[in-house]
């Protein structure tokens, strides 16, 4: 009996590496690890996985750029000083948005921005405020410091390039919405700016806003560095 049984459960273990195959062929690209990642397709579980394949992958990077209609001026590398990079980084020249002042970044940021004004900022603003976004402001992408501006300590994000400050949104009205005067507030621009807050979380890894702390009141932080946090 013991044989039958050890016959029946290598005939079911070949026949689940035969299937697994199959079943992974028949998946959406987007919800395959090795897929390229596509600008049309909804963040999930692995946009974060797929946007950290391009941090050293410039040509992967603008590929997706380009495919995305996405228009960028890829930067040459340049020396920089202690801990801080500049490696990797293209200029956003077009995308859905303009912004206040140049976007220079780290290219896996930039497809990361793309990414969010597309499948953020586009749905949140037609669901909740009665105007197109006309711009968005910011406050710098780079800036070779530790964080918080210690002596000491792990590095910013911004001094490698690879994080954003966003300031706030100018709609094609006039009105301006912005984090320091809006945030937490019962109206449309406090739901508008609850939504970007929480939908940035779906694509960046590191997401901070007014509810972290004081530093943060007027702007919402947006990076890829190492670790997850939304708030």
């Amino acid at each position: 009996m013991k044989w039958v049984l050890r016959i029946i459960s290598l005939m079911a273990f070949v026949g689940l590496c035969l299937l697994v195959p199959v079943l992974l062929s028949e998946l959406p690209d987007k919800y395959k690890p090795w897929a390229p990642l596509s600008m049309e397709d909804a963040p999930n579980f692995l946009t974060e996985y797929k946007l950290s394949r391009f941090q050293d992958n410039r040509s992967a990077c603008t590929s997706f750029l380009g495919r995305g209609g996405i228009e960028y001026t890829a930067i040459a590398d340049q020396d920089a000083p202690d801990f801080c990079e500049k490696k990797n980084r293209v200029t956003l020249d077009q995308s859905l948005y303009p912004y206040s002042a140049r976007v220079t970044a780290n290219c896996a940021l930039t497809a990361a921005i793309a990414l969010w004004e597309k499948h953020v900022v586009k749905p949140s603003a037609e669901k909740h405020l009665a105007g197109n976004i006309s711009s968005i402001s910011h406050y710098g992408i780079y800036s070779c410091r530790r964080v918080n501006n210690s002596a000491s300590g792990r590095p910013s994000q911004h001094a490698s390039s690879n994080a954003i400050d966003i300031a706030g949104f100018t709609l094609d009205n006039g009105r301006r919405i912005t984090p320091i005067r809006d945030w937490g507030k019962d109206s449309d621009a406090g739901r508008f700016l609850k939504d970007i807050r929480d939908g940035s979380c779906g694509i960046f890894k590191g997401v901070l806003g007014p509810d972290y702390n004081t530093a943060h009141r007027d702007h919402f932080h947006l990076d890829l560095g190492p670790y997850n946090i939304c708030r």
